[in-house]
């Protein structure tokens, strides 16, 4: 009897132990993640719900790909960041002092070995969900612009969100249908625009860049010339989605105006912070009010489709 006690004290114990280790990772994970989801999860997940409405599935269809998309992004953003910020400790200590690392949550060779389990089950999870080739796509952008130095200078760095970006829609469609002619049309009009105005995030961190040694943008041309770019951009973007995207759909009037300005209100409001509100605090406001202008150009098209 003591000793079927102790098993089962100990089998206790145990479950205790992994559901309190699991927990922690979940933590540590939105740590490491949080930030960044209105810029890739969250516009995963609306483009995955745009090609399930493009192809008129059923609401299981639906469903399950929402449930694939929300695991598969959530590594897409993940062996980025952790790597990303295991590598970039010193620049995060001047400008992100909350991160995991800075504050020492976990150490860098623990945040390196849950990269590549990441990377191991961000792997598999392509495979499984028919996907492998972006997912082996944006393995190689990782791996270049946090572990070769594409990070420290402004084209490969913006570049390497060009391709992301791609990647990205281009796996949330295809977990629903194969990408044809809309689906494409949809990824590059979106992502080369927003891609273009991309630099307004290296505004927040000038101190840290400058201190590292990184040749962001701002830090190469001048920070008035980069807020005029991003502005300019901003301006143009929803005329370009009516012209480009919103009218070849041919939504119903109703749809297409309430598209029309609820992405213009979102992006000129963007144009207007960039260019008005000017501060590290600031520019980090004005950089989520784009990451959610993003994520309401793909809003659009799960209206529009």
């Amino acid at each position: 009897m003591k000793i079927q006690t102790q098993i089962n004290t100990g089998g206790m114990s145990l479950r205790r132990h992994l559901l309190s280790r699991a927990w922690f990772e979940l933590y540590l994970g939105w740590r490491f993640v949080g930030r960044d989801l209105p810029a890739s999860w969250y516009p995963s997940m609306l483009f995955t719900a745009a090609a399930w409405r493009h192809v008129e599935g059923s609401a299981l269809d639906l469903a399950v790909s929402l449930l694939k998309s929300a695991v598969l992004f959530w590594f897409y953003i993940y062996v980025f960041c952790v790597s990303n910020q295991a590598r970039g400790v010193a620049e995060d200590r001047l400008n992100k002092p909350h991160r995991p690392l800075v504050i020492g949550l976990i150490s860098v060779p623990g945040a390196y070995r849950r990269f590549w389990a990441g990377m191991a089950v961000y792997t598999v999870l392509g495979w499984l969900f028919g996907v492998l080739e972006w997912v082996v796509l944006w393995q190689g952008v990782v791996l270049l612009h946090n572990f070769a130095r594409g990070a420290m200078h402004w084209y490969s760095k913006n570049l390497a969100m060009v391709v992301g970006g791609i990647v990205m829609l281009a796996a949330a469609w295809q977990i629903v249908a194969p990408i044809g002619t809309v689906g494409w049309r949809w990824i590059l009009v979106v992502i080369l625009t927003f891609t273009a105005a991309i630099s307004l995030q290296d505004l927040r961190d000038i101190p840290g860049d400058r201190a590292t040694g990184r040749r962001t943008l701002p830090l190469v041309i001048g920070v008035w010339p980069t807020r005029i770019l991003v502005c300019a951009v901003m301006v143009v973007l929803p005329l370009l989605a009516h012209f480009l995207l919103f009218v070849p759909a041919s939504p119903s009037p109703t749809a297409l105006v309430a598209c029309d300005v609820t992405l213009a209100g979102m992006s000129w409001l963007t144009a207007v912070r960039c260019v008005v509100v000017r501060s590290p605090q600031e520019d980090h406001h004005t950089y989520m009010t784009y990451t959610y202008t993003f994520c309401v150009a793909l809003l659009s098209a799960v209206v529009v489709l």
